[in-house]
């Protein structure tokens, strides 16, 4: 059976349903699960401070962990 490798989070197999996989986050304390990578990287900047989503308009210079944050920010610019 292949596995990729994952830098960042455990794979397992989840024992209650056959062949699915589970991405573990791997931060102390957590114990968050998901069945798509790109979900478990999305949980993963709850845990940094990283901010890569940043505002376009001229003059802000805010920035959120999250795209939906970033765009409920940007509708407050058209109010």
């Amino acid at each position: 059976m292949f596995v990729p490798h994952f830098s960042h989070g455990m794979l397992t197999t989840n024992s209650t349903k056959t062949n699915q996989r589970t991405l573990k986050c791997d931060e102390v304390g957590c114990s968050k699960e998901y069945n798509c990578y790109a979900k478990l990287k999305a949980h993963k900047i709850t845990h940094t401070n990283e901010r890569p989503f940043m505002c376009n308009v001229f003059g802000c210079n805010k920035k959120f962990k999250r795209s939906g944050e970033l765009i409920k920010h940007q509708l407050d610019h058209l109010n």
